[in-house]
């Protein structure tokens, strides 16, 4: 990883190292000015999204998590090798797919 020098609070992964650790490649668009996106797809944030609030979230899936955090356990009581990182994926959520995940 190096570390991003424009923005203090941010690092950048190369996507090589992302293909080394088996995630997928980085999804990039274009955002107008005055975007806002918000970290999580809560109800309420989804809902809010939809009213016109915000432009997007993106968001964890912690039932993924801790489904995903169970197994693990589970191998790692029966010896079994792990993964050193898992990955859970995020959702990544605009007003063209908010009505999906609001069913």
């Amino acid at each position: 990883m190096r570390f991003d020098q424009q923005s203090v609070e941010a690092f950048r992964i190369d996507p090589a190292e992302l293909r080394g650790m088996g995630l997928p490649e980085p999804h990039i668009f274009a955002v107008p000015a005055n975007t806002l996106v918000v970290a999580d797809t809560l109800k309420m944030q989804l809902e809010l999204l939809r009213d016109g609030y915000s432009n997007a979230l993106t968001g964890q899936r912690p039932f993924e998590m801790g489904e995903k955090a169970m197994d693990t356990l589970l191998a790692i009581k029966k010896g079994q090798k792990v993964p050193e990182t898992i990955y859970t994926g995020l959702d990544l959520v605009t007003k063209d797919n908010v009505a999906q995940l609001l069913k």
